[in-house]
């Protein structure tokens, strides 16, 4: 027989929302976005991480959550503001597609590269096999 009980909500450091589910005396601590994606949200390519559409962490419907990859999540991070751009940091550019990234690290995401290669590629430091390059040369004092 299971009891009643009524679950309490609360907001982590992050801004999301969780809950605590409790099973033969153990208490664990769960995403309520992650929650809803996986009770009524298809995950056709396994994607690993839920992102909320209108970038409101606190906005559950599931009209606003959508399952995406991790470099999805961080574009859309990026383009929605959600994620500040750095100053002075140096543009990268995918001179095949034209796509320009704001930092290095969000272009190494984005094409699933390690940062410090992608950073040892634009530098010269190893042989590029890709399209990004630096969208302006650096200056070096």
């Amino acid at each position: 027989m299971i009891k009643e009980h009524v679950l309490c909500k609360r907001m982590d450091r992050s801004a999301y929302w969780t809950v605590r589910l409790s099973k033969d005396g153990k208490d664990l601590t769960f995403f309520v976005h992650r929650l809803l994606a996986g009770a009524f949200l298809s995950n056709v390519f396994n994607y690993r991480e839920v992102n909320h559409i209108n970038g409101s962490k606190e906005d559950n419907r599931i009209e606003n959550l959508e399952w995406v990859s991790h470099s999805q999540n961080v574009t859309h991070a990026y383009k929605t503001g959600l994620i500040g751009i750095k100053k002075n940091c140096v543009e990268i550019i995918n001179t095949c597609t034209g796509e320009i990234f704001p930092t290095i690290k969000e272009a190494a995401v984005v094409h699933s590269l390690n940062y410090s290669t992608c950073k040892n590629y634009l530098n010269g430091h190893r042989p590029n096999p890709t399209c990004l390059r630096y969208k302006r040369e650096l200056k070096v004092a």
